[in-house]
């Protein structure tokens, strides 16, 4: 799945400064507080990790649980019940009506979302402890044909020979995890609040690009309902579900501060944050200073070069870093 940010190709390194620092004989029990499409998620939960996956979005918690919380029975049952869905007549429902050439949004073949309409239609009347594997696989299905750049914010203005092949379900790969992950929609701070936790992991948005434009085709997908398609992109009204703090500067640093207030008694807060990003890591670094003194901070900096995209454009530097600040219990 495309996705701003993933954390895909760095788990390794980030479980690698962590590890050290949980605890032994024991699983550690981790919140993963804004999951996304949970690369981490599904890396600390086949480290054997109890991993809850929070976010704001409701396709996250479904990639969560689909992927590492559906039991072997379901999914088996799942599984076998792809071919039929891949075999329905199409469905004329809101991804046919709303997100291709008939309301001037191409973002899928009038064929393709009509098949999906018939699929998601299908899954919200399948048993419900298959829904959440089959709507992830579903999930990765639309994602391998939607007419776009790599996020939903727009479409292209002509389909691209990805979109035009037939959409298909597949059976995609469960995480092995001993402990079932469990999937949560909401407001971090809500989440950090249960307690108990030996692990707080907050990858954040780092600018100004809200991801609500960027992935209401995954969100409405799930939700299986039919919000108004306003203007040119027909964007859900992302601002009133998933609008981020951490877009604003100014709320940003706030919303740091009280993450630092409220997870004093963890066992280790970790951030993930990009040298591009909004604040600087030294006043991250700063903040959780001030909010949380008692506690040890370490910084871990991965360089890597920077893709240009653009050469007309003005860049920082050449090179970006991925930073791991992590904030302990003495």
């Amino acid at each position: 799945m495309d996705y701003i940010g993933s954390k895909q190709k760095l788990t390794g390194w980030i479980l690698g400064a962590i590890r050290p620092h949980l605890p032994t004989g024991r699983p550690a029990r981790l919140l993963d507080a804004c999951a996304g499409s949970c690369a981490m998620t599904f890396a600390a939960a086949e480290a054997g990790m109890a991993v809850v996956a929070n976010d704001l979005f409701h396709f996250s918690g479904v990639l969560a649980r689909g992927r590492a919380g559906t039991a072997p029975d379901a999914l088996a049952r799942a599984q076998a019940r792809m071919p039929a869905l891949n075999a329905l007549p199409g469905l004329d429902g809101h991804f046919a009506q709303a997100f291709t050439e008939r309301a001037g949004r191409l973002y899928f073949s009038v064929e393709n979302a009509r098949r999906i309409d018939a699929m998601r239609a299908a899954i919200h009347e399948a048993p419900a402890d298959e829904q959440d594997y089959l709507l992830a696989c579903l999930l990765e299905a639309v994602s391998r044909v939607s007419n776009t750049a790599g996020v939903q914010a727009a479409h292209l203005k002509a389909l691209k020979a990805r979109a035009r092949d037939t959409v298909e379900i597949r059976p995609e790969r469960p995480v092995p995890a001993a402990i079932p992950v469990q999937g949560r929609q909401g407001d971090l701070l809500d989440a950090i609040d249960l307690d108990g936790w030996d692990l707080v992991y907050v990858d954040p948005p780092y600018n100004q690009r809200q991801y609500g434009p960027n992935y209401h085709l995954y969100e409405t997908l799930v939700r299986d309902d039919a919000p108004p398609a306003r203007g040119k992109t027909g964007i859900r009204d992302w601002k009133a579900e998933s609008d981020s703090a951490f877009c604003r500067e100014r709320d940003a640093r706030a919303l740091f501060a009280e993450i630092a207030r409220r997870t004093r008694s963890a066992g280790v807060l970790a951030f993930s944050y990009n040298s591009d990003g909004l604040l600087p890591i030294a006043d991250i670094r700063e903040i959780l200073a001030k909010e949380a003194p008692e506690r040890q901070i370490e910084l871990h900096d991965k360089p890597y070069p920077r893709y240009k995209s653009d050469s007309k454009r003005a860049y920082r530097s050449d090179a970006l870093h991925e930073y791991l600040l992590v904030s302990r219990a003495p």
